[in-house]
């Protein structure tokens, strides 16, 4: 090859690289990976089918004020100071005895809850606590004084399993299938498919209409029982392990202390039934601190005080 030839080769040697090495990259391009797969029951579970029916509020609108909170529901004092939980509208601040977080966590436990009172030796004992307690659930959300989920709906919710708790003090085939309607019901609304429910009672029905105390006693026997916070307390290294079902469990027992304190029940004129119900509450709270903070023995000491009080109200009203 002549010099000529060989200088002109020479120059064509990185342009044939590069285009080599560009065409073997389209060519590697053209590999795809094949398409996941999903368990669709698992997505479901997962992520909400419509996620705008789980919004809470009005969508922001172009130009208008964006309120800033510390907690969902509390928007900030001029300066950035937060106020004081305000109480709803039948005078209970309820945030100050449950979170948000508690009852939602509740309810999404309940179907399999349900699951298991339907197995038990005391179908209608069991099943009748779970719809009460539900219906429970549903009063606070509904008279929740800050932003917690199925608010917009909770009226028709607590109405639907108040219903359901009163039919069962009978047990026939009709009772069981309602139960399994809502337990349909309630499974649809946890994936985000809220149920067409109506309302059965007064927005302002008091209490004792809405919910018998005698299954509320019932859940709270069971909160306070060696299988739940009378077990997860019984030193300090099980209070830790356990934080946050303590803390969860003592809520649930704060709340429900304070529901049967309403006037609408009876003997909440009697002072010997009030002060332990005080009591219970009053501990409670103690008891979901103490767990927050990390003291063991505080923690401990607040259920035995929690278990005192239910023995004095037992010994006079069971």
């Amino acid at each position: 090859m002549s010099p000529l030839g060989l200088r002109t080769a020479l120059r064509l040697v990185p342009g044939l690289i590069l285009v080599c090495g560009l065409t073997a990259w389209a060519a590697d391009a053209t590999k795809k990976s094949p398409p996941p797969k999903f368990d669709a029951a698992t997505v479901d579970e997962l992520f909400f089918k419509d996620a705008r029916q789980q919004l809470i509020g009005a969508p922001p609108t172009a130009g208008g004020q964006v309120a800033t909170s510390t907690t969902p529901g509390t928007t900030m004092a001029p300066g950035g100071s937060a106020p004081a939980a305000a109480a709803s509208s039948d005078g209970n601040a309820w945030s100050a005895l449950v979170s948000a977080d508690t009852l939602e966590s509740e309810i999404k436990v309940q179907p399999a809850e349900i699951d298991k009172a339907m197995k038990s030796p005391t179908q209608q004992k069991s099943a009748r606590m779970v719809m009460s307690y539900l219906a429970a659930l549903y009063g606070v959300v509904m008279r929740y004084d800050k932003d917690v989920r199925w608010k917009s709906d909770a009226q028709a919710l607590r109405d639907t399993f108040a219903k359901a708790g009163n039919n069962l003090k009978a047990w026939t085939d009709t009772q069981k299938k309602q139960v399994a309607k809502v337990q349909v019901d309630l499974r649809d609304l946890i994936q985000g498919n809220p149920p067409q429910l109506a309302t059965a009672f007064d927005a302002e029905a008091p209490w004792t209409e809405l919910v018998d105390r005698t299954p509320l006693m019932h859940r709270l026997e069971i909160g306070i029982a060696a299988e739940r916070l009378g077990g997860w307390t019984k030193d300090a290294d099980s209070v830790k392990k356990n934080k946050d079902a303590v803390i969860r469990e003592a809520e649930v027992m704060a709340m429900l202390a304070r529901i049967i304190q309403d006037k609408s029940y009876d003997s909440t004129d009697d002072e010997e039934y009030l002060k332990p119900a005080r009591a219970l509450e009053e501990h409670a709270i103690a008891a979901a601190k103490a767990a927050r903070d990390g003291d063991g023995a505080a923690a401990s000491s607040a259920v035995g005080q929690m278990q005192k009080a239910c023995d004095t109200c037992h010994g006079s009203f069971r």
